[in-house]
């Protein structure tokens, strides 16, 4: 972080006010990583202050006037926040002879705020979410958009294995574009997981699906090459997220989307498909095309209504192979041609309807999807997505009733 923020002239003044939380003019700062201004990095404190050693993680030091300031900064991830050490920071900076002296802690444990309070008016919090959303609006800057793809990668390393419950990151939308900014796994997999965890609370508190199971989702996040994903079960908990219709949250190179699955061993959804008329099928694919054309009129965006249906076989039970795909923009079957640019052929819903009526004889995956690809503009780059999120996924509601027997 301290090496990012050298790197522009104006990011380290910047910075303090941002930490300190009102305006503060500091002449010529400077930036010092592991070491307090004058020492070295394993310098200890006097015995007439304490034995053990009070290196800080980063000082921003300057002046403001006529004083003299030095702002401490102690990081913490998965470590305990002490409120000793601090305390030796501040002493160890008053030392030096620093006139004005704050110490910042950082942490990704909003609890540590109430102990860094009650340290006293020269102690302040901030989390590190906090920290990413500056440093995200500061990006333009190459390092400090560097910092925040490792934080992202941090964050995704120490939860995948387990240290770490909290977030590092806040969602500020999808970054990846094809030139400016191409795809990476783990900055993929950290939007994933902040957007799942919204999506899962946010549809549970509105009660907007019934028999919703956010605690239902995979085991972990692996990389696909070109995607990572997620699900959001739905059903009884004790079965596994594959045995009942699932909603699910794909990022990949191209696009974000949010989908319902209805997979192989959902038995009942596929009984209730296959009863439903050609009529029926026309008037929910409606629906979901009338909504979907809601959100991005409102978001001035191109979105994507996608039905997906695959037949498939496993090796060895895990590997999966494809042996035949129908893949189409649901705009195709609206006969009052509801997008100029895709022209309406009504064979593509019968032939879903044929091929959905002789499940049983293979393995199948149907998916309705909404895709949000990437693109200048999109609201899928603003943090105003986690709520178009949300949208996206209710627009499938008439497909969940459709498949679970309530239309």
């Amino acid at each position: 972080m301290g090496h990012a923020l050298a790197s522009g002239s104006e990011l380290p003044a910047a910075f303090v006010t941002f930490l300190l939380g009102r305006p503060i003019s500091i002449e010529a700062p400077n930036i010092f990583v592991q070491q307090l201004p004058g020492a070295s990095p394993v310098e200890r404190l006097s015995s007439s202050e304490e034995a053990s050693p009070s290196v800080p993680d980063m000082c921003i030091v300057g002046t403001s006037g006529e004083r003299s300031v030095c702002l401490v900064v102690e990081c913490k991830v998965e470590a305990k926040l002490e409120a000793d050490q601090l305390r030796k920071h501040l002493a160890g900076a008053r030392k030096r002879g620093y006139q004005e002296v704050h110490v910042i802690a950082i942490t990704p444990r909003d609890a540590d705020r109430s102990i860094v309070s009650s340290l006293g008016e020269q102690f302040h919090y901030c989390s590190w979410p906090e920290v990413y959303l500056w440093m995200h609006e500061n990006r333009s800057n190459n390092l400090v958009r560097t910092f925040t793809e490792y934080l992202a990668i941090v964050e995704a390393e120490a939860r995948e294995k387990g240290s770490l419950e909290e977030m590092l990151t806040d969602f500020t939308g999808i970054p990846f574009e094809k030139i400016e900014q191409p795809y990476k796994y783990e900055v993929a997999k950290s939007a994933l997981r902040w957007l799942r965890g919204h999506l899962a609370t946010t549809l549970q508190n509105h009660g907007t699906f019934t028999g919703l199971a956010p605690q239902k989702k995979r085991p972990s996040i692996t990389d696909d090459g070109d995607s990572v994903w997620d699900v959001i079960g739905t059903g009884p908990k004790e079965r596994g997220f594959t045995e009942d219709p699932h909603f699910g949250v794909v990022v990949s190179r191209s696009e974000t989307g949010l989908e319902l699955t209805i997979p192989n061993n959902a038995r009942a959804a596929w009984k209730h498909l296959k009863s439903k008329s050609l009529a029926e099928w026309e008037t929910m694919f409606a629906a979901v095309d009338a909504s979907v054309r809601s959100i991005s009129k409102s978001t001035r965006s191109p979105v994507v209504p996608r039905v997906e249906l695959h037949q498939r076989h496993f090796l060895a039970r895990r590997k999966q192979i494809r042996d035949a795909s129908m893949e189409f923009n649901i705009a195709v079957q609206v006969p009052e041609k509801t997008n100029p640019e895709v022209k309406h052929v009504a064979a593509w819903l019968p032939g879903l309807k044929d091929i959905v009526s002789s499940h049983g004889q293979a393995n199948m995956q149907l998916t309705v999807k909404v895709a949000f690809p990437y693109g200048d503009g999109s609201i899928v780059h603003r943090a105003a997505f986690k709520d178009t999120a949300v949208i996206a996924i209710a627009a499938l509601r008439p497909f969940f009733d459709f498949a679970s027997g309530a239309q």
